[in-house]
Order: C-alpha cells, then structure tokens, then sequence
C-alpha cells in the first residue's frame, strides 16, 4: 500500500494507491526535465452558435489540424470543473521523407469551448512543445511515430478537488538510440493550459535488461479520485550501461502541488546507497566523493572510500564484464529499496566491507547525479 501525503492549500491529504509489485506496463489504459509554459488560445474561425451548447468540434478540428494529419481519437472531458466541456485530439501526420522513413509526426491538441464568443479554441498544442520534439538517426519532428505502433494517448488524471482534473498524454515515440517515452501533464483553469509536467524519457524502447523484465515503458494513472498520481515506468540506463542495456526497469509516482502549478515526484522505487561516486581508471571501481548524511551510507562510508562491489551479488559475471562502467552501480541497480546488501570497499588500502539496508531513490540522489558524480 502505497501512502502519499499530499499538502492541497491548507489541507492535508493523504493518498492511498495500492501499487501492483511490479511496475504497471504501457497495457494499462488510463492513460525528465521538467518544463513549465503556458498556451495562448486560438480561436477556430467556425460559424457561431445561438446557444450556450458546444456546436460540433468536428469544423473546429479540421482548423487546427494541419492538413496532412489525420484523427486518432477524440475525447470530451471537463478538466476545470466548470461544466463547459473541452475536447481532446490526438492525430497523426503524413509519413516523413515521402513515406521511406515509415515514421510521422503526431500531436495533442486540447480545444476549449468560449461561452462569450460561442466557438471553439485551441487552448494547447503538444507538437508546439520542446518536451515533445523527437530527433535521432531515424529522423526528427514533433512525437514522431511508427505507424505500425500506436500513437498519442491520453487519460484524465482526477486530482483536484471540486472535480477538476489534469491531462495526460504519453506516445512511444523515436529519438535517442532507440526510443523516447514522451509525457507531459497539461493543468487548464481559467481558459488557460498550463504544461505543468514534461519529460522526454530517453531509451523507452530498450528491451535488453541485466535481469529479465517483463515491464514495458508504460504510464498509469493510480488511485481513487481527487487524488490520483500519475506513475511513468521505464528503462532504467545506469552509470555503468553502454546504452543498450538497462539494469531494469523502475517507477516513479508524481502528484501535483499544492498549487497545481506543477508535479513532482512522491515516490521512486529505484534502491539508494546515499553516496556520489566517481568511477576510477579502469572503470571497474568508483571512489566516494560525498555521503548524503541522511542517507543509509552515513556514519558507514567516508568519502575516498573506493567501491569494490557488492558481496554474493545475484548479476550475472558475464553481465559485469560487459559493463563499461563499475559493476557495483548496477549490482546494487538491479535491487529494490529495503533490500539488505555487504558493500565491499577499500579504505587506507585495506579491503573492507558495511552492511547497510538500502534505502528509496531520493531528491538528494537527483542533485549528484546533476552536479556530475553518478549516485549510488
């Protein structure tokens, strides 16, 4: 059970989501850099009309869609609670290169409905989004797609109070070596769309893992409403991967603020030393450089401390010996937060070993891996 206090103004909430014990898959239909910018509304030149009701989206869409793009879905959905619906399009263009690259442009398109002028406008467009850009060897252009996948998709996240929701999109989509999972969380209040949450998940498609995985990078959105959270899995490339091969996959729950004008991550089930390591000459073994002292590796490890691995561990020899980086990275990678481990180390030049009990992926593990040093 998975038990996520939330601060919403000045209440308090708590979320209760039973969490599956492995990471959801992409199969689940509910729907890193983080990015924040607003949209300004386009009004769809349709005719107006005489009442407050919505006229059809349909003459609306064909404005707002380039040509070339067709519709792959189209969903109604209330997300400020006002009872004046929005409408939600995902499309897909024509195949790029003239159809020898077999990869298109997609995009998600929210349209809100004006009750003053009677008509519809596009309140956000994904494919105008940086977060939403793709570009590898493949080709490049906005969540660009196979056409034999699937292309956007989108769920309604109910995390508000007063029933108002979030939208989510997520598309498999090229970029990287293999893959991007490209998601973003859309807030609209008061006829403006905010892109409140983005990431560009690189390496979605890997599919060569250090243990068996049967996790798909996927997203899901988990709990009971108003206080959903939204979970992303993916690949998980380590500091000692050779970018095609991930230790495994791993989950991250993100929740809103208490403003709404963002999200952030609640839980990472990622396992966590506490310390910033740097790999040595030879790549087989890493020197401590810090030690979070709120971490399991404080009063344990000291900085200088050279990580040798990770005592009985279950990773396969012919495993580490492909790794470019120290094998203690994802010996230690491969195992779940709560997990009991016998690091060894040298220190003083004299071989040593701590057993600690690992704790969760945490904002202090993010702020090394940002400065330089990989996080252990």
């Amino acid at each position: 059970m998975l038990v996520v206090s939330c601060t919403r103004g000045h209440t308090s909430a708590a979320v209760n989501v039973s969490v599956p014990a492995t990471p959801p898959s992409a199969s689940t239909n509910s729907a890193a850099t983080v990015a924040s910018s607003s949209a300004p509304m386009k009004s769809a030149p349709v005719p107006k009309s005489s009442s407050p009701t919505p006229a059809p989206v349909a003459a609306a869409v064909a404005v707002f869609l380039p040509a070339t793009y067709r519709v792959t879905s189209t969903t109604s959905v209330d997300l400020d609670g006002s009872g004046t619906p929005q409408v939600v399009v995902t499309a897909v263009g024509s195949v790029q290169d003239g159809g020898t690259s077999g990869f298109a442009p997609s995009t998600v398109l929210l349209l809100a409905w004006d009750r003053v002028a009677s008509r519809w406008t596009e309140a956000f467009d994904a494919s105008r989004e940086q977060s939403y850009q793709a570009s590898s060897q493949q080709g490049a252009g906005p969540g660009l797609v196979d056409l034999t996948g699937v292309g956007p998709q989108v769920a309604v996240v109910h995390d508000q109070p007063n029933g108002a929701a979030d939208l989510l999109y997520w598309v498999n989509s090229v970029g990287g070596n293999s893959g991007n999972l490209i998601v973003g969380i859309v807030h609209f209040a008061r006829d403006i769309a905010t892109l409140t949450y983005s990431e560009d998940g690189d390496e979605g498609h890997v599919d060569s893992f250090d243990i068996p995985s049967g996790q798909p990078a996927g997203v899901t959105v988990l709990g009971s409403a108003p206080h959903q959270v939204v979970g992303i899995t993916l690949p998980w490339i380590t500091a000692a991967d050779d970018r095609s091969q991930a230790a495994r996959t791993y989950t991250r729950f993100l929740a809103p603020t208490a403003d709404y004008d963002s999200y952030h991550v609640v839980i990472d089930n990622r396992p966590y030393v506490g310390v910033a390591i740097t790999p040595l000459v030879g790549g087989r073994q890493a020197r401590v450089t810090s030690v979070d002292p709120t971490s399991p590796a404080s009063g344990l490890l000291r900085v200088g401390d050279i990580l040798t691995g990770v005592a009985a561990t279950p990773l396969a020899a012919t495993i580490t010996r492909g790794l470019l980086g120290p094998p203690v990275i994802d010996e230690i990678a491969i195992l779940g937060p709560g997990a009991t481990v016998t690091l060894q180390f040298i220190r003083n030049g004299q071989p040593s070993h701590v057993t600690l009990r690992l704790a969760e992926w945490s904002a202090a593990a993010d702020a090394m891996t940002a400065v330089g040093p990989a996080a252990l």
